[in-house]
Formats: C-alpha cells, structure tokens, sequence
C-alpha cells in the first residue's frame, strides 16, 4: 500500500537528512511501530506519508501512485484517507466532544460547508458511533476542556476515525500521557486497527509499547533505519544499536 523509494528529507540549513534514502515497503494489516531516539527522523518519516512533508528528493507510492506528484487537490483527498493523531491532541478546547469529532468529516466536504458547520445525518450517525467505539458516548456533549489527557486523546481518535482511514498515523500520541493511559490508548489503537483493516503507523518512545502491539518494529537512527522486523527480534543489542549514542558505542 505504501512503497518508499530512497525518499530523503533534509532541511534547510542542516548538515545531515532528517530521512536519509529511505526504501521501505508497507502492507494493509500491519501495525507499524517506529522507535529512535529524539532527532531520529520518526516524525518527519511519518509526516511524508500524507505529504505534510516533502521530499528533497526521492518518492513514495500510494496505491502504486507517487504521492508527491499529485497536484494540492489530489494529495488533500488522499490525506482524507489517512487518519492522523498526534502527542499535543489537536482538538479546540471549547467546542464539546461531539463537536470535535465531526470536524473529521472536514475532508471530504465542501469548504462552505466546513465553514457553515453542516453536517448530515449519515456524518452525525458516524461521529456517534466513533464515539461509541472509544467508550466516550455518554461525554459527547462535554467540552473538551474538561477532559483529562487521556479521554482527549480518545477524541483524536474518534475525530481520526470519522475519516474512515485507510491508513491511521500517530505522532508520540502517548508522549504526554503517563503509562497506565499510554497502555490503554494503545489497547484502543490495536482493537481499531484490527477491526478496520487498516495500516497504521505510531511513533513511541516505550519500547514495551512497541514490542506488545506492534506487528512489525522500525528502529530509526540519524535519518536511517537501522532496524526492521518483527518485534521478538528486538534484542537488548538491536536496542543498543538504536538508542546508543556515538560515545556509547
């Protein structure tokens, strides 16, 4: 679904790409854990996949099509197929949770009626449902405010799934929420992951986090992937090799 082939990024003014001639392959189905140190390129890796950030050079192939030679309008309704949640939520504090999720149907929508806030009864069904399925139904009238870290991520979730996504990214989406949180969040993220179909990518820092749910593990370092594979081939030394730093080594 995904094909990588030797895309690079590497921003202005640094010496050494953030993703360094990166060629990977990825199927529907797996649930993609990618670990690195801070600076490692996994953000800007899963920033490439919906075109929130160029290439310097290099392509990657969605559905056998290169996303970066789309025009602005094709790749906007290729990142309505992709569900995105991110550490810092996203969400707008005053608007209630029902609110929230909704403005996931922004994408496939026309832009006056993004900006009149009308929405059909077949988008409000799905907003509830999504809301249902992350256990957050009965807070759906709630601001978002009032909510602890975890229920907000819960409705960056929602929101994401309003998409209906083919591919689901998360960027550090537990970073900020202390483990227990961190754990269930993951628990939800799998459950919808496997009753969906979908691909999904999540940046962590919690190795045990990725070793538990993830089916297939990227260890990145400087830009590279230094490792890829399954998750109980991430030895002690395969973790070295991924978080050491130059003086460690």
């Amino acid at each position: 679904m995904i094909e990588m082939n030797k895309a690079t990024v590497q921003y202005p003014g640094t010496e050494q790409p953030a993703v360094n001639e990166l060629s990977l392959t990825f199927q529907r189905g797996e649930f993609v854990c990618i670990l690195g140190r801070s600076g490692a390129g996994k953000s800007t890796l899963i920033r490439t996949f919906n075109a929130l950030q160029p290439l310097t050079s290099g392509t990657i192939y969605v559905d056998k099509q290169s996303l970066h030679d789309m025009s602005e309008e094709e790749q906007r309704q290729e990142r309505a197929r992709m569900g995105m949640i991110f550490q810092h939520f996203h969400l707008i504090p005053r608007l209630s949770v029902l609110q929230n999720v909704l403005t996931g149907a922004f994408g496939r929508k026309k832009p006056i009626h993004n900006l009149l806030g009308r929405f059909t009864k077949a988008e409000k069904d799905l907003a509830l449902q999504t809301l249902e399925a992350t256990g957050l139904l009965p807070f759906k009238n709630r601001r978002v405010e009032a909510l602890s870290g975890g229920q907000k991520q819960r409705v960056a979730i929602s929101r994401a799934l309003m998409q209906q996504p083919d591919i689901f990214l998360g960027d550090e989406p537990v970073a900020s929420l202390d483990p227990s949180t961190a754990n269930e969040v993951f628990q939800l993220l799998k459950q919808l992951h496997e009753e969906n179909d979908t691909l999904t990518f999540i940046n962590v820092h919690d190795v045990h986090l990725a070793k538990t749910f993830g089916t297939r593990i990227i260890g990145m370092k400087e830009g590279h992937v230094v490792f890829d594979g399954p998750p109980e081939e991430l030895t002690d030394d395969v973790y070295q090799l991924i978080y050491a730093t130059e003086q460690q080594v």
